[in-house]
């Protein structure tokens, strides 16, 4: 599979709580994406969005909170990884 989500409900304190922030977490392929790739895709979101880049073995791990009256799709970025794949080559 190209990319895995997970939806979670960040319930870390009262104030988190309360606002009702959801993180969505997207897992992505190393083999298929390049870590600038990654990188770029994710700093094209800044804006939208907070960030959060980690891996493990076989994967980035890419998540998110929306930023105030702004949020992203899986698809979207699933969109601008293919978009920044191409630019590179």
């Amino acid at each position: 599979m190209l990319v895995h989500i997970y939806d979670k409900i960040r319930k870390k304190d009262a104030k988190e709580k309360k606002r009702g922030e959801c993180s969505l977490t997207i897992c992505v392929d190393k083999l298929l994406y390049s870590r600038e790739v990654l990188l770029k895709t994710a700093y094209s979101f800044t804006d939208k969005v907070y960030l959060h880049l980690s891996q493990n073995d076989t994967e980035w791990v890419v998540s998110w909170v929306p930023k105030e009256e702004s949020d992203i799709s899986p698809n979207e970025f699933e969109n601008e990884l293919i978009s920044q794949q191409i630019r590179l080559h």
